[in-house]
């Protein structure tokens, strides 16, 4: 049973939409990496995680989190997906747990951390065509 919160109810069929955003976003953190532009690249990775954790949300339970904090979507795919979430749970709990330093914090990401935050995005939207790739 899904708990009590912001939840916006979705046509399953929305997914494609939510994971066509997210590869744009993954597309886009990419470019920002090879052009040397850490905080674009860092901000990218948290839009592609939080896109493909509502595709995932939408195609398995019609719904996505509508709560300001993103945290919120990490655990509502466990509520839905159960074990399936497996280690792509550490993957976007990383990404998401960075937002605030990348969106409002004075200092800059370093290299080292960028690569690092995409690392982790890259995996969990691997994990998500995964999941989208069963129901199809």
């Amino acid at each position: 049973m899904i708990r009590k919160g912001k939840i916006r109810k979705l046509d399953p069929t929305s997914s494609r939409n939510y994971f066509g955003k997210s590869q744009e976003f993954a597309d886009s953190m990419r470019n920002n990496l090879l052009a040397g532009k850490w905080d674009a690249a860092g901000l990218n990775a948290v839009h592609t995680v939080i896109s493909a954790a509502d595709a995932i949300l939408a195609a398995y339970g019609g719904i996505r989190s509508a709560e300001q904090d993103h945290r919120s979507a990490v655990r509502l795919l466990e509520e839905v997906l159960g074990k399936a979430v497996g280690p792509a749970r550490r993957h976007i709990s990383f990404v998401i747990a960075k937002k605030n330093t990348i969106e409002y914090e004075q200092r800059r990401l370093t290299k080292k951390e960028a690569l690092a935050i995409a690392e982790h995005a890259e995996r969990f939207l691997r994990f998500a065509s995964e999941m989208l790739g069963k129901i199809k």
